[in-house]
């Protein structure tokens, strides 16, 4: 499901928080317009990946999460950049 916002002292809040402790600044983190798919290994029901997240029945919450897509995408496109011939020609300016 994608994240259309993110609650201060909400779940997310929480979860982002604990991982920017453990990992520190590089933490990935979920954001705004992120897409979750499986919440503590549960994938393809909303109404159950919604229940464990609100209320996790385990002690640690494990999110699977895409990051907004203009993220993914942006370093898509930088790598794809890298290509000669993908999407630009040889001495082409960008």
């Amino acid at each position: 499901f994608l994240v259309t916002s993110i609650e201060e002292d909400g779940p997310l809040d929480k979860w982002n928080k604990a991982q920017i402790r453990q990992v520190g600044a590089g933490a990935s983190i979920v954001l705004p317009n992120s897409t979750i798919w499986a919440v503590n290994g549960v994938r393809g029901n909303i109404s159950r990946m919604t229940e464990r997240l609100v209320a996790p029945p385990e002690s640690s919450l494990e999110l699977e999460v895409w990051g907004p897509a203009h993220l993914r995408l942006e370093s898509m496109r930088d790598d794809l950049s890298k290509r000669i011939g993908w999407f630009k020609t040889p001495g082409m300016e960008t």
